[in-house]
């Protein structure tokens, strides 16, 4: 079984996500109230998964190597984060499925991360269920539809927990860097 410090790429993240980090958060091991785990702590509001990307093309290839790759994907800045709609096409709407939004929006701030990059507040966000058949679904679609790709540069779960004993609610925040040469950077941030 996948642990979160042993993430090292986008697959790597999507089996823990699925795995050990859905089934220990959304246990169904008290069914009258999702969110409990561990019996003494609660997700308050619900559990977010974010994703913060750059612009295909944001980096020239040198004509000595254009034979041996057809695109490239810079690192993140302010200038490259993509900020188009992306995924599978909504046939209600005839938008695409994901959407860019402020980090007004989205109520965060600026985040430093291990590689020393800048991510703002803002990005692609999406609610996980606390119920964990939905839960499975929704990571699943995201999954099989490419939600993370070449162009996603850093992943944040966020989730407020509250443990009644210590009378605490603690912010867990989970971000997994992708830098531009591939790999997978996480870190675990907790603020109580």
């Amino acid at each position: 079984r996948k642990v979160y410090k042993d993430i090292d790429s986008i697959p790597d993240f999507w089996k823990w996500v699925s795995g050990p980090f859905i089934h220990t958060v959304l246990r169904p091991d008290f069914p009258d109230q999702p969110g409990t785990f561990y019996k003494y702590f609660r997700i308050l509001g619900g559990i977010r998964i974010r994703q913060v990307r750059v612009k295909e093309g944001a980096c020239e290839i040198p004509s000595a190597m254009e034979g041996f790759a057809d695109v490239c994907f810079a690192p993140f800045s302010k200038k490259n984060e993509d900020k188009e709609d992306f995924g599978p096409l909504n046939l209600e709407t005839g938008r695409k499925e994901w959407h860019w939004a402020s980090k007004e929006a989205m109520g965060e701030g600026v985040y430093t991360g291990r590689t020393w990059i800048d991510f703002p507040g803002s990005g692609y966000n999406v609610t996980i269920p606390l119920d964990l058949n939905e839960a499975r679904k929704t990571i699943a679609h995201l999954r099989e539809n490419n939600w993370l790709d070449l162009q996603t540069r850093a992943i944040f779960i966020d989730l407020f927990v509250y443990n009644a004993n210590t009378n605490l609610v603690t912010l867990v925040k989970m971000i997994t860097e992708i830098p531009a040469a591939g790999a997978a950077i996480p870190f675990l941030l907790l603020r109580t």
